[in-house]
């Protein structure tokens, strides 16, 4: 993020594109993410689900929901929106989920954001990066989740729906990377208590359901294990048939 940082200070054109230092780009990215960019447009998103514009509130609940790609690579963003909003300006103590935090930023600061599916960056997994080395901890998803309520803070109302979501899908990574937790820590309470239409996966049913860590751990690891073996017995099938 400083180096991001770094180079958006000493930037000199109106828009501004993100490569992190393991990955590549495509022959046209730029020509493509700048062919869709317009006066009315802040923000080009690569790689989403369809095409076509959306406003700030779709943006913002499709990123607490994970609908739209979160990172900062793979987007192109007029450059005042990133002064503006202060993206860049993540604590230190995030080293993991910075660029979450940053399309918040950003996403409060647009009017319409501009989507289509092409893939226009090329993302080489590193098994050396922090990513695949990171320690999750209950400290650190609970400083992040109270993090992006501080940043939303103000539009809660309107976000009601995909903050609750947004919450659950945080636990469902904590049962799915061993952090362990109580129901009784006010956050999670509340949470579980809480009566909100909206859908949940059939994991968030799961935790919402049993209040017990333990058991979600195991039934997780064993659908993982039954994902899992599906898709090697669908291997032999097609092994079989060649």
């Amino acid at each position: 993020m400083s180096a991001r940082k770094k180079g958006l200070e000493h930037s000199k054109g109106e828009y501004i594109c993100f490569v992190d230092a393991d990955d590549l780009l495509i022959e046209n990215t730029l020509k493509i993410l700048i062919s869709n960019m317009n006066n009315d447009i802040d923000v080009v998103v690569s790689e989403a689900s369809f095409n076509g514009i959306v406003t700030q509130e779709i943006f913002l609940k499709g990123l607490l929901k994970c609908e739209f790609p979160v990172t900062l690579w793979g987007k192109l963003f007029k450059r005042n929106i990133l002064f503006e909003s202060e993206a860049m300006n993540i604590d230190k103590i995030f080293d993991i989920g910075e660029d979450y935090l940053s399309n918040i930023k950003i996403a409060l600061h647009t009017h319409n954001v501009y989507c289509f599916s092409d893939c226009v960056y090329i993302y080489r997994d590193n098994q050396s990066s922090i990513m695949h080395n990171r320690t999750y901890s209950l400290d650190y998803e609970e400083k992040f989740v109270f993090e992006v309520k501080k940043l939303i803070f103000e539009k809660l109302n309107e976000l009601e729906d995909a903050w609750y979501q947004f919450r659950f899908r945080t636990l469902e990574g904590m049962v799915t990377n061993n952090v362990k937790f109580t129901y009784s820590i006010p956050w999670i309470k509340q949470l579980v208590e809480e009566k909100i239409n909206c859908s949940l996966s059939r994991r968030a049913k799961l935790i919402r359901l049993t209040h017990n860590w333990y058991i979600c751990r195991l039934i997780f690891l064993l659908l993982d294990k039954r994902v899992f073996l599906k898709k090697i017995f669908a291997r032999i099938k097609k092994c079989n048939r060649i």
